[in-house]
Parts: structure tokens; C-alpha cells; sequence
């Protein structure tokens, strides 16, 4: 037998202190018998004394074992195992932010290119990435909860699991990766720190959808996808950025006159898109790749999103400890009732 709440049974200790007392009451007893066995005729005295004297005792030990099976019943024992039905329901969605220098290159579309009005200037992919999760965000309200997790050269959770909107919102209207310290890109430090934010206690469906352009400098991306997947959890990615690429600005220094990143040699780094990665990582999982450059990346990735949120309500089942508090709980009610009826002699129950 194991308990779930094992310092409750530090309460049985408080037992060995009554003792004494029930010593006390017991040398007792007799007196109060005689005094009970008293109206007796003389030649039913004695064995009413007896009687009266063993069920004051019996009365004690019965309270006593009332009083110690409801402190283990509190202590929430179990022991064997039990088939449950397991329900899924709902679905917790993560946002994980690449942040690193090459997420400011400027070769995104902006937002309403296309649509008759002159277009602006190209944004950078994680300006781009965070105006996708706002549209997500807005488009599926409160039906689910979100987090937000960023990441360069080591992953932190932003935003715990909630359902409110507004919090999250809040976060990307100010997501900037000059905020964030760290040099390189770690990708599985991302996946990893964004997976932390799942409740083990709560069943609910997985997602982590990764704002990323796929470029990786330390970490293994696909270890730990792998452990994602392991974990049930569904890798989504939103590839930024193009093919082609841009340079990567940096602050005006000697290094960088011209505010660009430079090579050793004074070349001009460019910074593409790589996708293969993503791509893998979200088939492996059962997650879905999107383009970050596609109009419509956030209606993709809510329906996908919508599709996983219908799936939750189907039947599993799963083993878990088979707990018994109920079996101490009746057998406390069995004592209390055994020390109440100790209290009525045959006299008083003629």
C-alpha cells in the first residue's frame, strides 16, 4: 500500500500520547461501573459490573480505531490498479520564437502586400512571424491556451499556459530580439524550454508552432523533435525569410561601418531560409509546415489547430492506482457506530 499524502500519517503519533490517558480512563471504568451497576439486584451485580466495565473499554478502542482509520483514509491510500477512461480535451498551443540576428534581415512580405494598396517595405522575419501568431490568436480567442516561448542561444518560457488572449497579445506587440541576450541559434533549446510548459496533470492535446528561418548553430533540432514526439506533443513550423536571403543588420560599429554583419574576409553575410529542417521536424511529429511568406499562414495553422481541437474528444483508457481512502472511510463508520452501541447496556436497551 502507498499513500499520496504521506506526512498525514504523522498524525498517528499523536495516538501514543493517548495511552496514558486511556490508561487512566480504563483504571477508572470500574468505578464508573459500579456506579452504573449499582440499581442492580446483588445477584446480578457483578456480571453487570463486568459487562458495563467491557464496554467502556470496548467503547475507547473503538473511538481510537474510528479515529486513526479516518487519518489514513486522509492520507489518500491505494494500492493495486485500476482502467480508467481517458478523455482528451482541449489543446495547448505554445509559440516559439527564434530570436537571433538572422531573424532581422528584412526579406518578408508585409502585411496587405497585395491587396490594391501600395505596398511597403519589406519587414523582418520576426516582425513577420509575431504579426502571424497575432492573427492566430485573434482568430481563435479563448478556446485554447497559449504560451509563448523565445529563444537565441538558450530557450526560456515568456508566457506560462493561459487563456487569456490578452496576455499573450501583449507579449508579441512588444517582441524584439534586441531584448534578448546570447549569441548563435539553438533550436532544440527552444523546442525543449517551450515543451516545459505542458502540465502532465492536465490530458490535454500538444502544440508547439515554431517561428523560425531554420538556420542552427549549436543544439540538435531533431533530438529534440524526437523527444516531442515522444512526448506526444505536435511541432508546427513557420518558415521566415526567402531562398534568396539578406544581409543580417547589426549596430553600427568598426566592425560593421556599414551596420551589416561581415565575415572575416569583409564579405557581407547572407542569411537564407532553410526549411528542410522544419520540414522534417513537423512531419516526424504530426505537426504541419506553413510558409511564413503565404497571406493566409495564420488561417492554415488554425485550421490545423481546429482539426487537433476536434480529435480530443475520442475514448482512450489508462491504468492508474486504484485508491481505497473508501474502504478506511466505511470502516471508520463501522467503529464509531460499535463504540455508540457500547454505550447501551441491557438494562437501557430493555
Amino acid at each position: 500500500m502507498s499513500v499520496d499524502y504521506p506526512r498525514v500519517l504523522s498524525l498517528l503519533f499523536l495516538f501514543a500520547a493517548l495511552i496514558p490517558v486511556l490508561a487512566v480512563r480504563w483504571r477508572k471504568s470500574r468505578e464508573r461501573a459500579a456506579i452504573f451497576a449499582a440499581p442492580a439486584p446483588r445477584e446480578e451485580r457483578n456480571s453487570a459490573l463486568k459487562e458495563l466495565r467491557l464496554r467502556m473499554i470496548f467503547s475507547d478502542i473503538f473511538f481510537a480505531l474510528f479515529a486513526a482509520l479516518l487519518v489514513i483514509a486522509l492520507a489518500g491510500p491505494h494500492w493495486g490498479q485500476r482502467i480508467v477512461p481517458d478523455f482528451r480535451r482541449g489543446v495547448d498551443v505554445v509559440l516559439a520564437f527564434d530570436v537571433s540576428r538572422s531573424m532581422d534581415v528584412r526579406d518578408s512580405p508585409p502585411f496587405g502586400a497585395g491587396s490594391g494598396h501600395p505596398a511597403p517595405e519589406a519587414i523582418s522575419r520576426l516582425q513577420r512571424g509575431a504579426g502571424i501568431a497575432q492573427e492566430l490568436v485573434q482568430t481563435i480567442g479563448d478556446e485554447v491556451r497559449f504560451a509563448t516561448a523565445i529563444g537565441r542561444g538558450r530557450g526560456v518560457l515568456a508566457v506560462p499556459l493561459t487563456y487569456d488572449p490578452e496576455m499573450v497579445l501583449s507579449f508579441l506587440y512588444t517582441l524584439d530580439s534586441a531584448g534578448v541576450t546570447g549569441r548563435g541559434t539553438n533550436l532544440q533549446s527552444i523546442i525543449d524550454a517551450a515543451s516545459t510548459s505542458f502540465q502532465d496533470a492536465i490530458p490535454t492535446r500538444r502544440v508547439i508552432i515554431l517561428f523560425s528561418d531554420g538556420e542552427e548553430h549549436s543544439g540538435s533540432f531533431q533530438e529534440a523533435v524526437e523527444r516531442a514526439r515522444r512526448a506526444g506533443i505536435a511541432v508546427s513550423a513557420v518558415a521566415l525569410g526567402t531562398a534568396e536571403g539578406g544581409p543580417v543588420p547589426v549596430e553600427l560599429g568598426p566592425s560593421a561601418p556599414d551596420g551589416l554583419l561581415l565575415r572575416a574576409d569583409g564579405t557581407v553575410v547572407i542569411s537564407s531560409r532553410r526549411s528542410a529542417a522544419l520540414v522534417s521536424g513537423a512531419d516526424r511529429t504530426g505537426g504541419v509546415y506553413v510558409s511564413g511568406s503565404r497571406p493566409d499562414a495564420a488561417q492554415v495553422l488554425a485550421a490545423h489547430i481546429a482539426s487537433i481541437y476536434a480529435e480530443t474528444r475520442l475514448l482512450g483508457h489508462r491504468r492508474e492506482p486504484n485508491p481505497r481512502w473508501r474502504v478506511f472511510v466505511i470502516a471508520a463508520m463501522m467503529c464509531l457506530a460499535a463504540a455508540k452501541l457500547m454505550g447501551f447496556t441491557r438494562r437501557g436497551a430493555g
